[in-house]
């Protein structure tokens, strides 16, 4: 699903428990360091075992099958 930056508040009201992970993508960097911090600080308020990986676009081109990786390792 996709879900811009200014519909993040009306989709966590919604969403439950049954998302398990969120990418942040775009041209402006600043914009989606915005909306990640805002969904960091919304979950680290619900779940206090929050578990945060970063890839950069530098760690994905050197290894493609990273991002894959990281979205199967979720138990």
């Amino acid at each position: 699903m996709k879900i811009k930056g200014f519909q993040l508040k009306d989709y966590f009201s919604k969403a439950g428990k049954t998302v398990f992970g969120f990418l942040f993508y775009g041209s402006d960097l600043g914009a989606v360091q915005s909306c990640a911090g805002n969904v960091l600080d919304y979950l680290k308020a619900q779940e206090k075992s929050l578990e945060q990986v970063v890839l950069t676009n530098d760690m994905i081109k050197e290894n493609p099958s990273l991002l894959k990786e990281e979205a199967n390792s979720i138990s």
